[in-house]
């Protein structure tokens, strides 16, 4: 059977711990806004009175002090940075954000994210631990679980879905991320319950790619009409369409049940599909990606070649 690469999820926690820590700032600079017009009204209608010129002056300073403060607030140029996809900025403003509270939870979850998009993941694993330390909360213990997926220690990913669903169990994304981990240890008939679970917490909005992903665990556990079934769904809805991956996994489900000239058709287009991504990547010089779009072609040339 061809290794195949499923594609990620978007990651929504991200977005909402980001929505977290930028309204938490902007809160503070709307109560700023709102005293610098009030200041600055105030002190106009004050200083009509001329016993009143320095009280005046004094609540102007203090509320331009206050604005100044957070302009120089580094949480929120951290986020901009962060949105702006420049993470290296974002992480010198977030390492600030620590230095000045080293147990702030926004801050500590923030540079988290930075380092994981950074590829430091193991400095992101030392942030996570000390958030859940600090907040052991559904949310916190997912993005870990998803931290030691990427490190591949499916082990504690696993525990830390487990904790996940035990604070949550109407979250959708814990089950899925515990069916990967189930699925890189070998572990089919959990994973596909936990694709499963997921499904009916998502409809009737279904996420069409759990069905590219379970797709694959049940040709892993050789349940090969199942399989069939799944990925014929996902060509169905129309968002695999331009992926090799559905067209992979007919192929190779069609090959096991008898039906070879289904097979090759299938094995056919996923071919096409593969020499399509291989042009794409030579043209932006990803030349690493076509060089494994080489690799699995190959293999999947060789499942065309008639049995001796």
């Amino acid at each position: 059977m061809c290794e195949r690469v499923t594609p990620a999820f978007a990651k929504p926690l991200e977005w909402f711990h980001l929505r977290q820590i930028l309204e938490s700032s902007f809160r503070f600079w709307d109560k700023q806004k709102t005293c610098t017009v009030f200041g600055a009204s105030l002190s106009a209608q004050l200083i009509m009175r001329s016993w009143y010129i320095f009280f005046a002056i004094t609540l102007t300073v203090i509320v331009l002090v206050g604005t100044l403060k957070f302009y120089l607030d580094p949480l929120p140029k951290a986020c901009v940075h962060y949105v702006s996809n420049q993470y290296e900025k974002a992480l010198d403003e977030a390492n600030q954000a620590v230095n000045q509270d080293p147990t702030g939870q926004l801050a500590l979850h923030l540079r988290a994210l930075v380092l994981v998009k950074l590829g430091q993941n193991q400095s992101a694993l030392t942030d996570y631990c000390k958030l859940i330390e600090l907040a052991p909360t559904y949310s916190n213990f997912n993005d870990r679980g998803d931290l030691y997926q990427q490190l591949g220690r499916h082990r504690e990913a696993i525990a830390d879905y487990n904790h996940t669903i035990d604070l949550e169990p109407g979250y959708d994304q814990p089950y899925i991320g515990r069916a990967r981990a189930l699925n890189a240890s070998g572990l089919y008939k959990r994973a596909i319950d936990d694709y499963g679970k997921a499904m009916e917490l998502e409809r009737p909005n279904v996420y069409t790619d759990l069905y590219l992903e379970r797709g694959q665990v049940f040709l892993n556990a050789k349940q090969w009409g199942n399989a069939l079934a799944d990925y014929t769904h996902e060509l169905e809805s129309g968002n695999g369409n331009d992926s090799p991956y559905p067209y992979e996994g007919l192929g190779i489900a069609y090959l096991h049940l008898g039906q070879p000239e289904l097979a090759k058709d299938n094995l056919k287009e996923a071919i096409r599909l593969r020499i399509r991504n291989k042009d794409i990547y030579s043209k932006t010089s990803r030349q690493d990606l076509a060089g494994e779009e080489n690799k699995h072609i190959e293999q999947l040339k060789g499942l065309l070649e008639p049995k001796s």
